[in-house]
């Protein structure tokens, strides 16, 4: 898998094709940080932002947001082995912001700090019913942050949301956090 864009256009991010997680395809991932980048309705300046691609898998989706100028990427994902070789990755790349942890978010008392994200993107297995583990931690969200899901189903339909688009078998959506804690 290559990174589309950006100051590591181009490099090679090992994806192991036995494990379970399936990494987002590349047209995928230039969708979604075109809509984030260029939709009039989501607005963040990106070289002060801060991204967390949470179950992140593969970590192409942070390490996207890292190439594309993102600040800093916290990169979590319950298995480790996963955590270990993006963390081989970046230590290639000493001048990007970067941190890792393989938190269970599905456990109210993880510990990550959830306020400090401008971007947070949610791709969990399909399986993971995603709509109350965002809402667990929603008011550790800083209102103005952008949720970003890919899941297999819609999700938060008592809300509208910022973008959406489907594909065969997904559905990206866009959510600001202060809809979200509306509900």
């Amino acid at each position: 898998m290559k990174i589309i864009s950006g100051i590591l256009k181009g490099r090679k991010i090992e994806v192991n094709n036995k494990l379970e997680y399936r990494p987002t395809l590349s047209r995928i991932r230039e969708d979604i940080f075109n809509i984030l980048l260029h939709n009039p309705n989501i607005t963040f300046d990106k070289k002060n932002s801060n991204f967390a691609d949470v179950y992140c898998g593969s970590g192409s989706i942070g390490i996207e947001a890292l190439s594309r100028g993102f600040q800093h990427c916290h990169f979590n994902d319950i298995d480790n082995a996963q955590i270990k070789k993006i963390s081989l990755f970046l230590k290639n790349f000493p001048n990007l912001n970067y941190s890792l942890s393989d938190n269970d978010i599905s456990n109210e008392l993880d510990q990550i700090l959830w306020s400090s994200f401008d971007v947070i993107y949610f791709d969990p297995p399909y399986e993971i019913k995603l709509e109350p583990i965002i809402l667990q931690k929603i008011e550790k969200i800083k209102n103005q942050a952008i949720i970003i899901t890919e899941t297999s189903h819609k999700i938060f339909e008592a809300t509208q949301s910022t973008y959406n688009k489907s594909y065969k078998n997904k559905f990206i959506n866009f959510f600001f956090a202060n809809e979200l804690k509306k509900l």
